[in-house]
């Protein structure tokens, strides 16, 4: 088929991001849709999926996922990455990182028993997956780029009853011991120490709040949209507004995506501020803009392949 580049270019255009990391984030779109990949030749289910998982009646997750697919046993959940890659940064070290973390057993939990919508849309969508199946891919910022992972079969994971039971609990546990924290009102959640300055980067919150003592009162400015959730996270956009209202605005209700399960393991109290306040947000990062760029770009790409086959399909029905 023939690609719209136009297309392409104005999702680009179309976001709020500094001209680098729109230029760079086009490359890397550039490259991606240069090659043969296995999800090309696949029915394409939907692209850029927000998805709603209750997982008891106070706690919901949500997320984003890059693109569905159907495989030869069933569908399959993409996501994609971008990497930066170096002696200590590896293709195994980012494997390792990626799959031991919370967001693939989340996604696998999703394609379980989630309810998916497309953007634009609020038809509900339910793949209802007994093995769920995550595919993973990264493309390296280095000139050329490259693909992660190397081996197409260390790319696919699948994940069976006792692995969602895990990841289930997990995240229930975690919103447990937030609710406990929210009525102790009790703050800091967590105090100082080595992941103040992880990765030789000191905590954005360090300076002007933790160092100092002072530990904002945040939840109180709260409405039913913030949720008590990150409003730069993804899936604050694509999948929190389909959320009742009515569920929003109970005070017991935890709203968890991976990423904010991962920022609550590395410090609760930067959780607590990042997901209570309107005001305070997850810095950003030239290498955030540029996997924002890249999933604009290739999202498009996909979305214009989906048009296609169902362009096909109905035509074959005519």
């Amino acid at each position: 088929m023939k690609i719209n580049q136009d297309k392409i270019t104005q999702a680009i255009l179309d976001l709020n991001v500094s001209p680098l990391a729109a230029e760079t984030g086009a490359a890397l779109a550039d490259h991606w849709i240069s090659e043969d990949h296995p999800e090309i030749h696949e029915k394409i289910l939907g692209v850029e999926m927000g998805f709603v998982l209750w997982l008891d009646d106070k706690t919901v997750a949500i997320g984003v996922q890059d693109l569905v697919t159907e495989g030869d046993s069933g569908p399959i959940g993409n996501e994609w990455k971008t990497s930066s890659a170096s002696k200590w940064w590896t293709e195994d070290r980012w494997l390792k990182d990626l799959v031991n973390g919370p967001q693939l057993g989340l996604y696998a939990l999703g394609l379980h028993r989630g309810t998916y919508y497309e953007a634009g849309s609020f038809a509900p969508v339910q793949f209802l997956s007994p093995t769920p199946k995550i595919r993973v891919r990264a493309i390296t910022k280095t000139n050329p780029p490259a693909f992660w992972p190397r081996d197409p079969e260390d790319s696919t994971y699948v994940f069976d009853a006792a692995k969602l039971r895990s990841v289930e609990a997990g995240f229930r546990a975690r919103a447990e011991a937030i609710r406990a924290l929210r009525r102790s009102a009790l703050t800091p959640w967590e105090l100082m120490g080595s992941h103040c300055f992880a990765f030789n980067k000191v905590c954005q919150f360090f300076d002007k709040h933790c160092s100092v003592s002072h530990h904002p009162s945040v939840l109180e400015a709260q409405d039913a949209t913030s949720a008590r959730f990150d409003p730069s996270d993804p899936a604050s956009h694509a999948a929190l507004i389909h959320i009742p209202e009515d569920k929003l605005n109970d005070p017991d209700l935890v709203v968890l995506s991976a990423s904010s399960y991962k920022t609550g393991s590395n410090c609760m109290e930067q959780y607590r501020i990042i997901s209570g306040s309107l005001a305070e947000k997850k810095e950003s990062s030239i290498d955030l803009e540029i996997g924002t760029v890249l999933h604009a770009a290739i999202g498009q790409f996909y979305s214009q392949i989906r048009d296609e086959q169902r362009t096909i399909s109905l035509d074959m029905c005519k």
